[in-house]
């Protein structure tokens, strides 16, 4: 074969011509692969999107810091707003304020009780 003359394509395509459709299985594959991967992602962004790093601006204010079931549907719940200390009492009803006490720089509490 000379140079820049044309060959056979290595490999074999269809035309796009008018009458050229692709099969109704064709489609319902394309459709369900479509659909698996679109709740795949959704299933991964759930599930490993809270475990993802948030930029400094993003971090949260408010921190659960304790949470106990009082009765059914009942909780006492420490949260840390600022520098702010609340003890909620939480229900279906609502929410009540028991405690509101600033926060001292030597006794902040992690969720998991350490101290620091």
């Amino acid at each position: 074969m000379a140079w820049g003359q044309a060959s056979a394509p290595a490999i074999p395509f269809r035309s796009g011509m008018a009458g050229d459709t692709p099969e109704p299985q064709q489609w319902l594959l394309a459709v369900l692969g479509s659909a698996v991967l679109l709740a795949a992602l959704i299933y991964a962004i759930r599930r490993f999107g809270a475990r993802l790093p948030r930029l400094a601006s993003q971090q949260r204010q408010v921190k659960v810091l304790e949470r106990t079931a009082l009765a059914h549907g009942v909780q006492l719940v420490v949260v840390e707003y600022g520098e702010r200390r609340l003890l909620l009492s939480v229900s279906a009803a609502g929410s009540t304020c028991l405690r509101d006490d600033p926060v001292s720089p030597g006794s902040l509490t992690q969720p998991d009780g350490a101290t620091t």
